[in-house]
Protein backbone atom coordinates (compact mmCIF):
# COMPACT_ATOMS: atom_id res chain seq x y z
CA UNK A 1 0.00 0.00 0.00
CA UNK A 2 0.98 3.79 -0.75
CA UNK A 3 0.85 4.41 2.81
CA UNK A 4 3.46 2.02 3.77
CA UNK A 5 5.73 4.33 2.21
CA UNK A 6 6.57 6.86 5.67
CA UNK A 7 9.54 8.64 4.80
CA UNK A 8 9.43 12.41 3.78
CA UNK A 9 12.00 12.18 1.54
CA UNK A 10 14.36 9.98 -0.17
CA UNK A 11 17.51 9.11 1.46
CA UNK A 12 20.08 12.01 1.63
CA UNK A 13 22.64 10.41 -1.12
CA UNK A 14 19.77 9.84 -3.46
CA UNK A 15 17.53 13.03 -3.33
CA UNK A 16 18.91 14.63 -6.30
CA UNK A 17 17.70 11.80 -8.29
CA UNK A 18 14.12 12.17 -6.82
CA UNK A 19 12.25 12.51 -10.15
CA UNK A 20 14.12 8.79 -11.36
CA UNK A 21 12.28 7.50 -8.57
CA UNK A 22 8.94 6.41 -8.23
CA UNK A 23 9.41 4.80 -4.87
CA UNK A 24 11.98 3.68 -2.81
CA UNK A 25 11.51 0.45 -0.21
CA UNK A 26 14.51 0.30 2.46
CA UNK A 27 14.14 -3.30 3.23
CA UNK A 28 16.78 -5.13 5.04
CA UNK A 29 17.43 -8.90 6.36
CA UNK A 30 17.04 -9.15 10.51
CA UNK A 31 17.30 -11.84 13.05
CA UNK A 32 13.84 -12.90 14.19
CA UNK A 33 12.65 -12.71 17.75
CA UNK A 34 12.96 -16.49 18.44
CA UNK A 35 16.85 -16.57 17.56
CA UNK A 36 18.73 -17.74 21.24
CA UNK A 37 22.50 -17.81 21.60
CA UNK A 38 24.08 -18.92 24.34
CA UNK A 39 27.32 -17.76 26.84
CA UNK A 40 28.82 -19.48 29.36
CA UNK A 41 31.91 -19.33 30.98
CA UNK A 42 34.62 -22.01 31.73
CA UNK A 43 37.64 -22.04 33.41
CA UNK A 44 40.79 -22.72 30.92
CA UNK A 45 43.34 -25.16 32.40
CA UNK A 46 45.39 -24.03 29.20
CA UNK A 47 45.40 -20.29 29.83
CA UNK A 48 44.65 -20.63 33.77
CA UNK A 49 41.40 -17.72 33.55
CA UNK A 50 37.94 -17.93 32.71
CA UNK A 51 36.85 -18.23 29.11
CA UNK A 52 33.53 -17.04 27.81
CA UNK A 53 32.42 -19.35 24.82
CA UNK A 54 29.67 -18.19 22.73
CA UNK A 55 27.08 -20.18 20.10
CA UNK A 56 23.86 -20.31 18.14
CA UNK A 57 21.09 -22.17 19.80
CA UNK A 58 18.61 -21.30 17.25
CA UNK A 59 18.41 -18.73 14.42
CA UNK A 60 16.22 -17.27 11.43
CA UNK A 61 15.79 -14.64 9.17
CA UNK A 62 13.64 -12.56 7.74
CA UNK A 63 13.16 -9.71 5.34
CA UNK A 64 11.38 -6.27 6.90
CA UNK A 65 10.45 -3.53 5.33
CA UNK A 66 11.19 -0.17 7.19
CA UNK A 67 8.25 1.90 6.71
CA UNK A 68 9.94 4.94 8.40
CA UNK A 69 13.09 5.45 5.82
CA UNK A 70 10.38 3.83 2.28
CA UNK A 71 9.43 6.78 0.47
CA UNK A 72 6.51 6.93 -2.27
CA UNK A 73 6.91 9.64 -5.03
CA UNK A 74 3.90 11.83 -4.44
CA UNK A 75 4.37 12.68 -8.33
CA UNK A 76 3.29 9.14 -9.28
CA UNK A 77 0.33 9.04 -11.24
CA UNK A 78 -2.39 7.09 -10.45
CA UNK A 79 -2.24 4.91 -13.89
CA UNK A 80 1.47 3.90 -12.58
CA UNK A 81 0.29 3.20 -8.68
CA UNK A 82 -0.23 -0.48 -9.84
CA UNK A 83 3.14 -1.26 -11.28
CA UNK A 84 4.96 0.54 -8.92
CA UNK A 85 3.65 -1.23 -5.20
CA UNK A 86 4.03 -4.55 -7.71
CA UNK A 87 7.55 -3.20 -8.68
CA UNK A 88 8.50 -2.82 -4.52
CA UNK A 89 6.35 -5.86 -3.73
CA UNK A 90 9.14 -7.84 -6.10
CA UNK A 91 12.26 -6.40 -4.16
CA UNK A 92 10.44 -7.37 -1.12
CA UNK A 93 10.13 -10.71 -2.39
CA UNK A 94 13.71 -11.18 -3.07
CA UNK A 95 14.65 -10.11 0.25
CA UNK A 96 12.15 -12.43 1.75
CA UNK A 97 14.15 -15.29 -0.47
CA UNK A 98 17.42 -14.44 0.80
CA UNK A 99 16.13 -14.50 3.94
CA UNK A 100 15.02 -18.39 3.27
CA UNK A 101 18.45 -19.04 2.14
CA UNK A 102 20.14 -17.53 4.56
CA UNK A 103 17.84 -19.72 7.02
CA UNK A 104 18.67 -23.08 5.04
CA UNK A 105 22.59 -22.10 5.25
CA UNK A 106 22.29 -21.25 8.94
CA UNK A 107 20.94 -24.86 9.61
CA UNK A 108 23.72 -26.12 7.97
CA UNK A 109 26.57 -23.79 10.12
CA UNK A 110 25.29 -23.80 13.64
CA UNK A 111 27.52 -25.80 14.57
CA UNK A 112 30.67 -24.43 13.50
CA UNK A 113 29.40 -21.10 14.34
CA UNK A 114 30.98 -20.59 17.69
CA UNK A 115 33.29 -17.91 19.74
CA UNK A 116 35.65 -17.76 22.55
CA UNK A 117 36.87 -14.11 24.36
CA UNK A 118 37.98 -13.21 28.08
CA UNK A 119 35.06 -11.93 28.52
CA UNK A 120 31.37 -11.92 27.93
CA UNK A 121 30.43 -8.87 26.09
CA UNK A 122 33.40 -9.56 23.66
CA UNK A 123 32.22 -13.39 23.00
CA UNK A 124 28.49 -11.84 22.26
CA UNK A 125 29.76 -9.16 20.13
CA UNK A 126 31.57 -11.59 18.28
CA UNK A 127 28.77 -13.34 17.10
CA UNK A 128 27.27 -10.45 16.37
CA UNK A 129 29.81 -9.75 13.73
CA UNK A 130 30.09 -13.63 12.53
CA UNK A 131 25.75 -12.89 11.78
CA UNK A 132 26.26 -9.38 10.55
CA UNK A 133 28.81 -10.78 7.97
CA UNK A 134 26.35 -13.21 6.87
CA UNK A 135 23.88 -11.27 6.47
CA UNK A 136 26.16 -8.93 4.46
CA UNK A 137 27.64 -11.52 2.49
CA UNK A 138 24.02 -12.52 1.71
CA UNK A 139 23.01 -9.22 0.54
CA UNK A 140 25.92 -8.41 -1.75
CA UNK A 141 24.88 -11.16 -4.01
CA UNK A 142 21.27 -10.45 -4.06
CA UNK A 143 22.17 -6.93 -5.12
CA UNK A 144 22.91 -8.44 -8.50
CA UNK A 145 19.60 -9.90 -8.70
CA UNK A 146 18.02 -6.45 -7.71
CA UNK A 147 20.12 -4.76 -9.98
CA UNK A 148 18.96 -7.05 -12.86
CA UNK A 149 15.23 -7.29 -11.82
CA UNK A 150 15.68 -3.09 -11.88
CA UNK A 151 17.05 -3.14 -15.38
CA UNK A 152 14.22 -5.23 -16.70
CA UNK A 153 11.54 -3.57 -15.26
CA UNK A 154 12.80 0.22 -14.40
CA UNK A 155 13.88 1.91 -16.87
CA UNK A 156 10.97 1.94 -18.67
CA UNK A 157 7.46 0.24 -17.25
CA UNK A 158 7.52 -2.92 -18.84
CA UNK A 159 4.45 -5.23 -16.95
CA UNK A 160 4.95 -7.83 -19.15
CA UNK A 161 8.16 -8.67 -17.55
CA UNK A 162 7.75 -7.46 -14.10
CA UNK A 163 4.75 -9.79 -14.52
CA UNK A 164 7.43 -12.70 -15.25
CA UNK A 165 9.28 -11.51 -12.61
CA UNK A 166 6.55 -11.63 -9.91
CA UNK A 167 4.90 -14.79 -10.82
CA UNK A 168 8.98 -16.62 -10.38
CA UNK A 169 9.08 -14.93 -6.91
CA UNK A 170 5.35 -15.68 -6.03
CA UNK A 171 5.78 -19.06 -7.60
CA UNK A 172 9.05 -19.56 -5.29
CA UNK A 173 7.76 -18.38 -2.25
CA UNK A 174 4.84 -20.54 -2.35
CA UNK A 175 7.01 -23.63 -3.28
CA UNK A 176 9.62 -22.75 -0.89
CA UNK A 177 12.18 -23.34 -3.30
CA UNK A 178 15.14 -21.48 -3.19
Amino acid sequence: MVSDFRASSLPDHLVEHAKKFNAYSRIQIRLTRDSKFITNSNYSYYYDKIIWTGSIKSIAFEAVMLQDYSWWNPGVSSKKTAYVLQHEQIHFALMELAARQLNQQARGDIDVIFVFDSTRQGAHEQLQEKIKSLIQTKSEKILKEHTAFDQDTSLYINPEKQQLWFNRVTNQLQNNTL
